[in-house]
């Protein structure tokens, strides 16, 4: 864990890089921007109240965010039909629906073509297409995006419900695995 004010190194020699709450309108982030897009190392943006939605949509990571100046949105997770980027287990996607919500900067969003959602926003009563967690494949460079703050809620609404933290645990590591793991494209 490094604060990305105090990052002065290389990232490639990371699997993967999680950006909580970056860009972010306090913090710079263009010097750590240009190492990571220069070394191809996949992401995983969380994004919340203290994100620079501007300057993330302007990354061009497979979803843009048309900010208004509302307070963030409480959002509970769906999960998406047709997801195969990988499996969740019955237990897992039957308890999704029943996490706590996350905050979601309030906006409009949309994801690219070329992103795979895996959870959908249900703001209130409403379930909307708005995605919630999403992935996207860039020049072969995984990107995951997780469009709220607050998921630790989940692990203790896992524990509370369950006793244990298995649910939370297969969400997150299948989600790391995911955008981690490089594929081997070359012929035998």
């Amino acid at each position: 864990v490094v604060y990305a004010s105090d990052f002065s190194g290389s990232t490639s020699g990371y699997n993967l890089v999680i950006l909580h709450q970056l860009p972010n309108v306090s913090v710079p982030f263009s010097k750590l921007n240009q190492l990571i897009t220069a070394e191809q190392v996949p992401l995983f943006f969380i994004l919340g109240n203290e994100s620079n939605i501007p300057a993330f949509t302007s990354l061009n990571m497979g979803l843009s965010v048309i900010e208004s100046r509302g307070n963030p949105n409480e959002v509970e997770a769906l999960p998406a039909e047709n997801f195969s980027l990988f499996t969740l287990s019955d237990k897992t996607r039957s308890f999704i629906s029943q996490m706590p919500p996350l905050l979601a900067p309030y906006g409009n969003y949309k994801s690219s073509n070329s992103s795979t959602v895996l959870l959908k926003q249900k703001i209130g009563a409403v379930s909307s297409d708005f995605p919630l967690l999403l992935f996207n494949d860039i020049s072969s460079r995984k990107i995951g995006i997780l469009t709220g703050e607050g998921i630790w809620r989940w692990r203790l609404a896992d524990y509370e419900q369950n006793h244990s933290h298995q649910v939370f645990q297969e969400l997150l590591h299948k989600t790391v695995q995911y955008l981690s793991v490089k594929v081997d494209k070359s012929l035998f």
